[in-house]
Parts: C-alpha cells; structure tokens; sequence
C-alpha cells in the first residue's frame, strides 16, 4: 500500500482491521471514567445503594458486563496480535462478501459510528456526573433530564447495540 510517499506492507485488509481497531480502543479511551471520578461524585452524591441487594444485582451486572465486552477483547487482541488479520477461526464469521467499494464505506463509516458512540457515553457520563452507577442509586439521587436523557432514558444501553453495530460493520464480521 502507497499512502503519503511511503511504501508500506500493509494490505488493504490489515489497514480497514487496524482503523477498527484504533477506532474501538479510542472509543473505550473516550468513554472511560477518569481517575478522580469515583472519589469526586461519591463526596457530591453520597454512597452508592446498590439495588436490587442481594447477588442478582452483581451476576447481572457481570452477565451485562461479559456480554458487552467480550467481543471487544476477543476483536481487540486476536485481530492486533495477528498482524492485523482475523484469524481463521474469527474469519469463519466474516460478512457476505460485496462489492470493494460497499465494503470500504460501510467499515469507515462504521469506525465513525465507533468514535460518535464513544463520544456519546462520554456525554451521557457528564450529563450523569454524581448520579452515576452501575446498578444501584446515590444517598442522594436526582433524575438526570439533561443531555441525551432529554430524548432517551438509557442512552447507554442504547449507545451499546450502537457500538456493537458499528464493531459488526467495522470488523465486517
């Protein structure tokens, strides 16, 4: 592949694998709470209750957890440490083929989808600020009607099946 005067040894497939990769790890990077976030909404809101009290709310947070981020470890360490192509037990998977162009649009054009649904979590954690949790409510809760809970009232939950989307189209897998 030719870009920008160099001659790099990448094919065309390991590139749109590499701009999906970079797009999901950067979309998790933009996502994340950072460091301070826990101590600073604790001290604004108080302690978490977690609901419902017994282990149901922690084996569904986990079962949330596993099903979310699953195909993310599996696409973001597989893919990388085979130099940028899917293994063959991952490639068994791949989408119907079509034509080059459709192809190229539709996994760029889901790496975007990956960055704007990045983007929008990072919203919705702002808009959430002290309120924030995984299962449970804040001593002192409050309903949070900004932002995207202006229009949804799970927009992460909503923003997941959209990252998942983008990462099939993406990974075209």
């Amino acid at each position: 592949m030719y870009i920008a005067g160099l001659n790099l040894s990448f094919t065309e497939s390991q590139t749109l694998n590499g701009i999906a990769c970079l797009s999901f790890a950067g979309s998790l990077y933009i996502a994340s709470p950072k460091s301070d976030f826990k101590k600073r909404i604790e001290e604004k809101a108080g302690k978490v209750v977690h609901m419902p009290a017994s282990k149901r709310g922690e084996i569904i947070t986990a079962a949330h957890g596993f099903v979310m981020f699953t195909p993310a470890v599996v696409f973001l360490t597989a893919v990388p440490f085979n130099k940028f192509v899917q293994p063959d037990w991952l490639s068994e998977y791949t989408l119907p083929n079509v034509p080059s162009s459709v192809c190229y649009a539709t996994r760029i054009g889901c790496a975007v989808v990956i960055w704007i649904s990045g983007a929008i979590v990072n919203s919705c954690m702002k808009h959430l600020d002290a309120q924030w949790n995984y299962i449970g409510v804040r001593e002192r809760p409050e309903i949070v009607k900004t932002g995207p809970y202006r229009f949804v009232r799970h927009p992460m939950y909503s923003t997941a099946m959209l990252t998942m989307g983008g990462m099939a189209g993406a990974f075209w897998n």
